[in-house]
């Protein structure tokens, strides 16, 4: 028996690793991360923009990836945005744009808390509750990105997001476009 043969040993593990990293695994799943409004996933019969005033965009209109106004908010800088999702969803991030034109006596928002499976929040409840993220935002390029990630947002079937604060401490918070962007969980059996 000839017990020195490493070198075949590794030329034919060469060639394996070789053959192996042409051929794509069977196995492997391709996650493309979209934006929900694209998706169709938004239940927007179920979803909610609360202290919204009516003179700004509707939580549909928002969405949308040009409103022709922004949202408002109506009573103080406070927004609580719940979007209710007709399946899950693994969320990377929530994106604010800034209006193309600013509303006199408004600014965008600063501080932003996110609840995660919480269908039926309101605001009473946003102050009793551990955000499952919480954090102050900078504008950067006409737009402010929260990136997020974890187990809290792997499997979500509703996301809810406070705008806390707006960022000159006016009293109205004014919003060009939001969006939620992530990936769709492989369906197990």
């Amino acid at each position: 028996m000839n017990f020195q043969n490493t070198s075949s040993n590794t030329q034919k593990m060469q060639m394996h690793q070789k053959v192996k990293s042409k051929a794509p695994s069977q196995t492997t799943m391709r996650m493309e991360v979209v934006d929900l409004r694209d998706t169709g996933i938004i239940d927007l019969r179920l979803s909610a923009a609360l202290n919204a005033s009516s003179e700004g965009s509707s939580l549909a209109e928002i969405f949308e990836a040009s409103p022709s106004r922004p949202m408002i908010s109506d009573v103080d800088e406070q927004i609580l945005f719940r979007v209710v999702l007709s399946g899950v969803f693994s969320v990377s991030s929530i994106r604010f744009k800034v209006p193309e034109e600013m509303p006199e006596g408004a600014s965008v928002p600063k501080h932003v808390k996110v609840f995660v499976n919480h269908d039926s929040m309101d605001f009473q409840d946003a102050d009793d509750m551990v955000p499952a993220a919480a954090r102050d935002l900078e504008v950067v390029d006409g737009e402010m990105t929260f990136p997020v990630s974890g187990p809290n947002f792997s499997r979500v079937s509703s996301i809810q997001v406070l705008v806390e604060t707006n960022a000159e401490d006016t009293e109205q918070t004014a919003i060009g476009q939001f969006s939620i962007t992530g990936t769709m969980p492989p369906q197990y059996m």
